[in-house]
């Protein structure tokens, strides 16, 4: 499922709910205003941190992918993705299929893809998926504009709330709208994410954030 993952020197299972997004803001503003020139090994330790609690933040509605796996054949959630080469040699990955037949798909199947093409993860029977989130955010859309797909309200409002990429800035306007579009819509996930959201606001230091290609 989505991998809780930690290092040596960081575990997010050790941070309180209630202090979850506190740390990923706290995370985020140091890294939209970092260049990783500078001083890549900081760089990428922080960049590991803001994805270990990111992905804990993103457990919070795995029910939404099980659901989807305990009423789905293998075949059907397996043609979501491809198999390609990992970064050891003869270590097999998959990656979301960007060559699916959207039309074809239940909106529930590219709902659950579009979940892993965010952070990546471990799906069931099948095994490391790759994250692509500028993927994500397109399927998103599609599933929005084209087959009005609640759910994918929240799922998209939850991605620019804590940024399409890890050091990228929210877009915390565009977020909170989505959001409470879902939350009209009894989109249980949208509700838990507006119930911090004030904090956001706050304590985000995004207007200083670097340029990045």
């Amino acid at each position: 499922m989505f991998q809780i993952l930690k290092s040596h020197f960081f575990d997010p299972r050790t941070i309180r709910d209630e202090q979850l997004e506190l740390t990923f803001i706290d995370l985020k503003n140091k890294i939209v205003v970092t260049d990783g020139r500078d001083n890549e090994l900081s760089y990428k330790h922080l960049y590991s941190r803001i994805e270990l609690v990111l992905s804990r933040i993103l457990a919070r509605h795995e029910r939404y992918a099980v659901e989807v796996e305990s009423g789905t054949d293998v075949s059907s959630i397996a043609d979501l993705f491809v198999e390609g080469q990992g970064p050891i040699w003869k270590t097999p990955v998959h990656y979301p299929n960007r060559k699916l037949r959207r039309d074809s798909i239940k909106p529930e199947l590219l709902f659950y893809l579009c979940f892993f093409a965010y952070l990546g993860g471990q799906v069931r029977q099948i095994g490391e998926v790759r994250d692509d989130p500028d993927y994500a955010v397109q399927l998103l859309d599609y599933l929005i504009s084209e087959r009005e797909f609640a759910p994918a309200l929240f799922l998209k409002g939850f991605i620019l709330k804590y940024g399409v990429k890890i050091y990228l800035p929210p877009k915390l306007v565009e977020a909170k709208m989505l959001l409470e579009n879902a939350a009209s819509h009894n989109v249980g996930g949208a509700i838990i994410e507006l119930r911090q959201f004030g904090l956001h606001e706050r304590r985000n230091n995004y207007a200083r954030a670097l340029a990045r290609i």
